[in-house]
């Protein structure tokens, strides 16, 4: 099998400047040959452009970077905070479970009785002792 050779001849090397409109100084295209080259202001101009085009592009990235960084902030203050509630509320049902047992403690009672009845803390103790 041969090769099938292309019928069309090779088109002409388009070079563009950075931005990707305007053509460079090197271009081969038809178009740049025939004398219609960008002049200098309008390449200034593209490269103007591009140049705004690249610090908004820049800044856009920054703006969703920052944006970024304080929602896992937030999501980390969040989760700092959830953790604290579920400590502080354990520790609250311990509590709770706590003064519960206190008010159901006989001994409790027979003490705070004594020294409500003015007896000294070591004769309260000694009396709320022999009760269990």
């Amino acid at each position: 099998m041969s090769r099938q050779r292309f019928l069309q001849p090779t088109l002409p090397r388009v070079a563009m400047e950075p931005d990707g409109q305007t053509h460079r100084r090197d271009c081969e295209c038809p178009r740049c040959e025939a004398g219609f080259r960008p002049s200098e202001n309008e390449r200034q101009a593209a490269a103007r452009r591009w140049q705004e085009k690249q610090e908004r592009e820049a800044a856009a990235e920054a703006l969703a970077r920052q944006r970024t960084r304080q929602r896992l902030k937030a999501l980390r203050l969040e989760l700092r905070l959830d953790e604290q509630a579920r400590r502080t509320e354990a520790r609250l049902r311990e509590q709770a479970a706590l003064v519960a047992r206190l008010r159901t403690d006989p001994r409790l009672e027979a003490l705070l009785a004594s020294r409500r009845a003015g007896r000294p803390v070591e004769e309260a103790l000694a009396e709320a002792e022999r009760l269990r």
